[in-house]
């Protein structure tokens, strides 16, 4: 009689095992899914603009990401991105900011004329006004490198963020960088040079 009791309690561990186990494998696939990020077209295109700054490396949870390549990561993957820049410009560098905008599916676009309504951008340094002040802050210089994580986003942008779910979107589209230089020059347009995708 003991020993049935044994048993039966044997298999009763082994059935709550087996359920814990599938009930952590169904959390963790529900936590992620497909996300890409394009290879931003324009930055080829606008071959008179000047290039400015180097996208070196995109990771996601320190794992290297390839554009145009979907990839599997969960709700926080916006908050595990970390950008790595590098100044490739002709002179050094106050401040720069540098994303895009959010969509929804990997294979949704913006249609035409329509903007996008939730995008993130990184940033470094600070600003100033020329005119009026000369800065007195750090220099992104040429040929240095500086990597950007979600502490380089604002705090509002991470609050509408937060209150839309980050893991609702699962697409980065990159767009032209901002630059301002230690002689106090903001360029209308300058480029940012991108790693490759998969198919260029």
């Amino acid at each position: 009689m003991a020993y049935e009791t044994i048993m039966r309690y044997r298999t009763l561990i082994s059935i709550h095992c087996v359920v814990l186990l599938l009930i952590t494998v169904q959390i963790a696939t529900a936590q992620t899914k497909s996300r890409v990020i394009p290879f931003p077209a324009w930055s080829i295109d606008e071959t008179d603009s000047p290039v400015g700054l180097e996208l070196v490396e995109i990771r996601i949870a320190g794992k290297p990401i390839a554009l145009d390549t979907p990839f599997d990561a969960g709700d926080d993957w916006l908050k595990n991105i970390t950008l790595t820049v590098k100044n490739i410009g002709d002179k050094p560098i106050v401040a720069f900011s540098v994303g895009g905008g959010l969509l929804n599916g990997i294979s949704e676009e913006l249609p035409v004329h329509a903007y996008f309504k939730y995008g993130i951008t990184w940033k470094w340094g600070n600003n100033f006004n020329p005119d009026k002040e000369k800065h007195h802050g750090p220099l992104f210089n040429v040929g240095d490198t500086v990597e950007l994580s979600y502490a380089n986003v604002d705090l509002r942008p991470r609050g509408v963020l937060a209150k839309e779910g980050e893991g609702a979107f699962s697409k980065l589209k990159f767009m032209l960088p901002a630059i301002q230089y230690s002689d106090g020059s903001s360029p209308c347009i300058v480029r940012i040079r991108f790693p490759k995708g998969a198919q260029n």
